[in-house]
């Protein structure tokens, strides 16, 4: 018997629903950590009426990664929608009670591959001398770089640029801060942080800085050596509006972008620049017709 159940928008947010309450479900408490397994805790900061395609993606991944790592425990934390900061405090303060090795974050804004958390264990397992890290990743605001800094100088950090900052022979760009919204960490972290007594205040969202930058260095100043990394073999999806972008389809978004601020200094090239992408699907066109852009649209 076949049931027709909405249209395809709604089945997916139906299906996103399921997936997601099955998860709160069990992030609850109804799971046995043994001390057999190697734990990890899942800490998504999430909104209530989350994308499907991040609450979905979310779903099989942690399907993917029972089958392939079974001596995995995962936990799901998932403090009530916050501050952004003060929901991964809260994340971390509860993890660390747990005594978790490893914390996987996922933010409501990101999608990544079903295999992405074996492949960030893989390599952390593999790389002794980094911390934490995150597949390729770029901030959802023109000019939309990696979100990852490098330290350049003693207090000089710069993002991540492509042309310079080549990934090692390993595929691996070794940095000093990278993005939290789809990042594997070692515990081990926190609990450096707390034997140094520097409070438990991991995040904090500041002028001039995100929370995640604000960690890095905080953490840096506890551990010398510490050392972040960017995965370029493979990226995630960051929600941009009704979009997505990653590593498949940066350049084009940049290009959208550019000829959005074109229009806004040069109006009158309207017919030139619509002759220039009359090659693009129409719904990539037509926002450039009411895009008021001031070089902040979707930055974070």
């Amino acid at each position: 018997m076949l049931l027709v159940w909405g249209t395809k928008v709604q089945i997916m947010a139906k299906l996103g629903a399921l997936v997601w309450h099955s998860l709160d479900v069990f992030h609850q408490g109804e799971y046995n950590m043994s001390e057999e397994k190697i734990t990890m805790a899942v800490g998504s900061v999430m909104l209530a009426n989350v994308h499907p395609h991040v609450a979905a993606s979310l779903g099989v991944m942690l399907g993917k990664t029972g089958r392939l790592r079974p001596e995995m425990a995962i936990d799901i934390i998932t403090p009530p929608r916050m501050e952004i900061a003060t929901a991964r405090n809260a994340t971390i303060d509860i993890a660390l009670a747990r005594g978790h090795k490893y914390l996987f974050w996922l933010d409501d804004d990101t999608v990544c591959p079903p295999d992405t958390i074996v492949r960030l264990l893989e390599r952390l397992e593999a790389n002794p001398d980094v911390y934490m890290i995150c597949p390729k990743y770029y901030v959802r605001g023109y000019p939309f770089k990696l979100m990852g800094f490098i330290e350049r100088g003693p207090n000089d950090w710069e993002m991540i640029d492509e042309a310079k900052d080549l990934p090692d022979k390993d595929g691996l760009i070794r940095c000093v801060a990278i993005g939290n919204g789809c990042t594997l960490y070692r515990m081990s972290i926190f609990e450096q942080m707390v034997i140094s007594r520097q409070g438990r205040e991991w995040y904090r969202t500041g002028k001039g800085h995100t929370e995640d930058a604000f960690f890095c260095a905080k953490a840096k100043t506890v551990i010398p050596d510490f050392i972040c990394a960017m995965d370029t073999t493979f990226s995630a999806r960051h929600q941009l509006g009704t979009g997505w972008v990653d590593a498949g389809n940066v350049d084009y978004t940049r290009l959208k972008f550019q000829i959005a601020k074109a229009l806004v200094y040069h109006p009158e090239r309207l017919e030139e620049l619509k002759a220039l992408v009359s090659s693009w699907p129409e719904e990539d066109v037509y926002p450039l017709d009411i895009y008021d852009y001031d070089g902040s649209l979707g930055r974070v």
